[in-house]
């Protein structure tokens, strides 16, 4: 699995998107929200 954090893809539609075994994420999302763990979990169940 391959984490990415990227500053360019907070464009208010969704704060991560996951393509394979890569989970990327907003780093303005994670920024302003640092306690939304259902994010990262949501996106950990695509790589399942």
């Amino acid at each position: 699995m391959v984490v990415v954090f990227r500053s360019d893809l907070h464009d208010g539609k969704a704060p991560a998107l996951t393509l394979g075994n890569r989970m990327q994420f907003s780093a303005q999302w994670i920024a302003e929200h640092p306690d939304d763990f259902g994010m990262v979990i949501h996106e950990l169940t695509h790589v399942i």
